[in-house]
Formats: C-alpha cells, sequence, structure tokens
C-alpha cells in the first residue's frame, strides 16, 4: 500500500522571510550570556557570524565549539572600552565582509550597585563609557557597511533598567534609558539608509553570575520572582534574532522588554538591601560582564533523512527514515532533514507518526538548500490556534502565517462566500485551515464559535489572535450613543469576551498565548475616530493586565499596534486621496506603508516557543512613525 504524503504544512526556515542565509553580522561580547546565545541563534539561521571579547582563551574555545557545531564564526580580540580597538574591529570587519554589513548587536554592558551620592566621578565615566559610548561609537562606524549592504539592522542590548527603576543602579539606568532613546533616533536618522533599529530590553535572565547571585541572596531571588508574573527567569536570543529577520522588515525605533511581565507589574524592585558592592562580588568571582545575560537554547535529535528527488517512493521514505528513528537508542523529539532545496512544506508529522515505535515522534521542518534550523522553539507543529476575522488583510496574512509555520487553525468570517473561498485555497496551499461563520459584534455568535472550537480542538487551545475591529470618522462631539455602543463593542468588548471564552481552553493546553491586533492609534493621536483610538488604547492596557493575572496559568498576552497597513480596502482610499497617502510616508521614517504579510511574522512569533518570555508587551510594527514626533532635518 503506497501512503499519500502532503506536502504541507511548515516552512519555517524555507520561506526567505525566516531566514539569514547570505547575511552578515557582528555581535560584541559573544563569548559568554546573551551574547554567545545570540552568536548560536544568528549561525543557526544562516549568518555568517564575527564577535569579539578581551579573553583571547575564552574566544579561541568558544569559536572551536562553534566550528564543531558547524557554524561559521569568527573572532577578534577587543577591549571595547578603547575607542582605538573599536576602530581597529570595525576595520577588521569591512575586510573580512568586503565592506558590507548586515546585522550589528550591541551586547556589551556592566555595573555595579551603589547609592546614587556614592558613585564618584570615575565610576560614572567608567560606566557611561561602557555601557553607552562603546555602543554609540560601534553603531558610527558601522553605519556604512549597513548602509551598503542595502539591509541593515541594528539591536541594542538595553535592560528593564531603562525603562523601569531599579535601586541601586541609577548611572547604569541612565546608559539604559539613553540606549533605548537612541535606537529611536537612529531608527529615524538611518531609516533613509534601509536600516533598522532596535532594543531589546531583558529582566534577570539565567546565566551562572546571576545563578551566583540568587545563591548570596536568596530573600533577593524570592524577590524577583515574585516580582515577575511567569514566576522564572527566561529567554532573549530568539527575539534578537527575530528583529534581524527579514520578516520583521518593518519594525524599527521600537524598545520591547523581555522580562516575563515585570516591568508592568506595579512597584520598583530594590537591590541595595542585598548587595552593598555587587563589583566587589563580582571580581572576587571573576566576572566580567552584566548580569543580565543568558545562553539557554533548547536542543534536539537530528535524524538525516535524505530524499532524492520527489518521484522516490513514499513508502520508501517511510521505512528508510523511520527505522533509524526506532532502531535509536536516543529519546525523541526526532527532525527529520528533508534536503529538496525550495519544497515548500514538510511530510505530515501524522504519517510518519504512525510508522514509529515505544512513543516516539517527529517534529518536522524544511530547510533552505539543507540548512537545518529545526528547533521545536521555532515551530507551530502540534499547535492550535484561533484567528478572528482571518479572510482579509492582516487577518488572512495572520492565518497563513500560522499554518506554515506548522499551526492547526480556526477563522471565521461573517461573509460566508468569502470564507468558503479562502479555506479551497488554503487547502490547494496545503494548509490545514478551518472556518465558521460568524459575527463578533453577536455575544451568542461568540460562544458558539468557541463552544465549536472547544470540540474541534478537545477542550484545548494554543493561541487566540483578536483581529477583528473597525472605524468610521467622525468629530468627538459628534459620535452618538449608539456610534459609542457599536465601535467600543466591536473593537473592545468582543476582544475581551473572546479571551474570557478562550481562558479554559488556553489554560488547558499549557502552553497559551493571545495576540492583539491593536493600532498606533492606541499610542499616539491619529485623526481615524477618538473612539477607536480610545478602544485601541484600552486593547493594550488589557494586555498588560491579562500577562499578569493570567501568567500563573501559562497564557502570555501581548498586542501588536501596526501604523497603515497596504490592503485592498486601505488601497482603495489611497487612491482616491493622494495627499493621505503623501502625509502618511511623510510621516513615517520607511518612507513606505508595511504589508500585511510584515505584520503576521511578528504575531506568530509571539505564539513561538522561541517568545516564551515576552508578555505584557504592546509592539508597534510602523515603520517608525510612532517614534518620529519631531521633524527629522537630516532625513
Amino acid at each position: 500500500m503506497t501512503t499519500s504524503l502532503s506536502l504541507a504544512g511548515l516552512s519555517l526556515a524555507g520561506k526567505s522571510r525566516w531566514s539569514l542565509v547570505g547575511m552578515s553580522a557582528m555581535v560584541t561580547g559573544g563569548t559568554r550570556g546573551i551574547g554567545c546565545a545570540v552568536v548560536e541563534e544568528l549561525a543557526e539561521l544562516g549568518a555568517v557570524v564575527h564577535t569579539c571579547s578581551r579573553n583571547e582563551a575564552e574566544l579561541k574555545q568558544r569559536l572551536q565549539e562553534w566550528l564543531a557545531k558547524g557554524f561559521t564564526v569568527t573572532g577578534s580580540v577587543c577591549d571595547l572600552a578603547s575607542r582605538p580597538q573599536r576602530e581597529q574591529l570595525m576595520e577588521k570587519v569591512s575586510l573580512l565582509f568586503g565592506g558590507k554589513l548586515n546585522i550589528i548587536v550591541n551586547n556589551v554592558g556592566t555595573n555595579y550597585y551603589k547609592r546614587a551620592i556614592d558613585y564618584t566621578a570615575d565610576d560614572y565615566s567608567f560606566l557611561m563609557a561602557t555601557n553607552l559610548e562603546s555602543c554609540y561609537h560601534m553603531s558610527q562606524l558601522a553605519h556604512p557597511l549597513l548602509k551598503a549592504s542595502g539591509d541593515g539592522s541594528i539591536v541594542f542590548i538595553s535592560s528593564v533598567v531603562g525603562l523601569v527603576s531599579i535601586d541601586g543602579a541609577s548611572v547604569y539606568s541612565a546608559a539604559q534609558g539613553a540606549i533605548n532613546q537612541l535606537a529611536k533616533n537612529l531608527a529615524c536618522e538611518w531609516a533613509k539608509d534601509n536600516i533598522r533599529t532596535n532594543s531589546v530590553a531583558p529582566w534577570f535572565i539565567k546565566t551562572p553570575l546571576a545563578e551566583q547571585v540568587m545563591d548570596d541572596g536568596k530573600k533577593y531571588k524570592s524577590d524577583v520572582e515574585s516580582r515577575t508574573p511567569m514566576k522564572r527567569f527566561g529567554e532573549i536570543s530568539s527575539l534578537v534574532a527575530f528583529l534581524c529577520l527579514p520578516a520583521a522588515s518593518y519594525i524599527t525605533g521600537q524598545t520591547i522588554a523581555i522580562d516575563g511581565g515585570f516591568t508592568i507589574n506595579g512597584s520598583a524592585l530594590k537591590t541595595n538591601d542585598y548587595f552593598q558592592d555587587e563589583f566587589a562580588m563580582r571580581k572576587k568571582n571573576k566576572h566580567e560582564k552584566k548580569i543580565q545575560q543568558l545562553f539557554s537554547n533548547q536542543a534536539t535529535h537530528y535524524v538525516e533523512g535524505r530524499i532524492p528527488s520527489m518521484e522516490d517512493s513514499n513508502d520508501q521514505f517511510l521505512r528508510s527514515n523511520t527505522q533509524r528513528i526506532n532502531e535509536s537508542v536516543l529519546n525523541g523529539p526526532f527532525v527529520p532533514m528533508v534536503t529538496i532545496p525550495q519544497v515548500p512544506t514538510t511530510f505530515t508529522t501524522k504519517m510518519i507518526n504512525a510508522s514509529l515505535k515505544n512513543n516516539k515522534q517527529t517534529l518536522s521542518i524544511m530547510t533552505p538548500l539543507s540548512l537545518a534550523v529545526g528547533k521545536s522553539r521555532w515551530s507551530l507543529v502540534g499547535m492550535t490556534a484561533v484567528v478572528t476575522g482571518g479572510t482579509r488583510g492582516i487577518g488572512c496574512a495572520v492565518v497563513e502565517e500560522l499554518a506554515e509555520l506548522g499551526a492547526v487553525v480556526h477563522t471565521c468570517s461573517r461573509n460566508e462566500v468569502e470564507l468558503n473561498q479562502r479555506l479551497q485555497e488554503w487547502s490547494a496551499k496545503g494548509l490545514t485551515v478551518t472556518g465558521s461563520v460568524c459575527d463578533l459584534a453577536s455575544r451568542p455568535q461568540r460562544e458558539q464559535l468557541i463552544g465549536k472550537v472547544s470540540l474541534l480542538f478537545g477542550g484545548k487551545l494554543n493561541i487566540l489572535i483578536n483581529n477583528v475591529g473597525t472605524t468610521y470618522h467622525k468629530r468627538t462631539t459628534d459620535y452618538t450613543a449608539d456610534d459609542y455602543s457599536f465601535l467600543m463593542g466591536t473593537n473592545l468588548e468582543s476582544c475581551f469576551h473572546m479571551s474570557q471564552l478562550a481562558h479554559p481552553l488556553l489554560k488547558a493546553s499549557g502552553v497559551g498565548s493571545i495576540v492583539f491586533i491593536s493600532s498606533v492609534a492606541g499610542l499616539v493621536s491619529v485623526d481615524v475616530g477618538t473612539l477607536y483610538c480610545a478602544a485601541k488604547g484600552a486593547i493594550n492596557q488589557l494586555a498588560k493586565n491579562l500577562a499578569c493575572e493570567w501568567a500563573k496559568d501559562n497564557i502570555r498576552t501581548n498586542s501588536v499596534a501596526p501604523w497603515v497597513i497596504k490592503t485592498p480596502l486601505v488601497d482603495q482610499v489611497m487612491d482616491d486621496k493622494n495627499k493621505f497617502t503623501s502625509d502618511v510616508e511623510s510621516r513615517t521614517p520607511m518612507k513606505r506603508l508595511g504589508e500585511a504579510n510584515e505584520v503576521s511574522p511578528l504575531v506568530a512569533f509571539l505564539c513561538l516557543p522561541a517568545a516564551s518570555y515576552i508578555t505584557g508587551q504592546t509592539i508597534a510594527i510602523d515603520g517608525g512613525f510612532t517614534v518620529n514626533d519631531c521633524f527629522n532635518e537630516f532625513g
């Protein structure tokens, strides 16, 4: 009997938007903690990476380890506190990469805790030079290389101390606040050069140094965990890598906290009660880098299943590959590597699993030109999702993105004809998507929808995307009570109710994620109607509150705030109103509108296991619009 295999489903690394193949990257301080994890994440996604360290022996050791893993990584000995050494480093990078560079990750930093009145002039000079001036100078030096590449990205590793008050770190906090603002300014000034700039602000990250800190202050560890809704330390490298991907092409000027909800959870944490002089502890234990660091990459076992041609027998493929898995003494999950260039999908997981024994299972991925980026952290295989309003625009793009990453998706629409048409299109693409006719303005219909979803997915749900929304423009004084009821009901109450209904299913899954499709109108004043803006502001705050309240249920909640995105409806508006088009582009540093398939990767990323420590965030995807409040004379 011949088994029919569907070449449909996940196509993560196979999509160039989700790959760094052919790109070059520079990561400062890449031999330990966050830097080390970022080097590996970028290299695994296909980038050629150069890094640096003050410690030559440690650098050589890491380079040997990376070579053994098959990564293309080189390194230089460099003390980034030295301006001449920074210049020498970038000269070497320029020669190494032919005068071009796609990515620079500014990672170096340090701190020691004192009361503000106890910092000396030397303390101030050292901490500002290390944490701020070195990053600023490295960005200046990298600018011509990034510009020459035609597609540049800068990521600053900042800290939550640049967002909220942490006692005993006033100079370090000021430097990190400066870094966050620098990211905004460079995003606007350098957008014309096709350079995107963002900052990532981690909370405590599990590293040997952080573990030492926790061992020295048991109460401090308890306080950290009590102030963190997710009650644990987390990961960061995947977010840094995502911001460098072509998939993040419309994200710039953002500061994203990766903190398990810490920065949205109330009052400040005090540190001086536990560490009078953290610098002494650092020196004693011979640690050279900052506390906010990690290396927490999950691993899997790879089985090289090679398929010479599409005409090969499917039975032969199953026998040859599953036999090797069954004979293996290792435990799964296993990832069969499909090595056909440009095959758009993976083999259906359940078809392979049917041939396995001893409760082993596979996770399948496709790789471009045999490049394996098969981490389960970057896959949605085995997960279920609901996307409201999924037949048009952003919703349609999100449905496809989630399904291509391996999720089984259910969506809804008021228009039955349009829904059936989309379902046929998705089926033809090999995507696993079902749908329901539903008017989300109706509370009973929302309840019926989630009831159907519960039956469909066995009482569990991993992902809910609240996407529906509408507006019509009036002066504030002209909105009626009916207007208010309709717009608030559609844009806010429907999302709140859907989240309530989905909560038990998300909780039952053990790994739940909610993403609200909000708008920049909830962040800055946009002339699209005050009721719509108020509803979107409420959505952004709701994401924060649910992130804290439902963290105990392993449910993460975030909102994504797009600017004007090109859809058939918006295209019609633009065609009719050229001045509006011009005004939108003039206020957007990237000088263009976004595409629906530039929003969908961010939504999908927030649902991935790779984003497991991101919650309570509102991320604008707007080409820099929300950080461009002033006229840019250098534009």
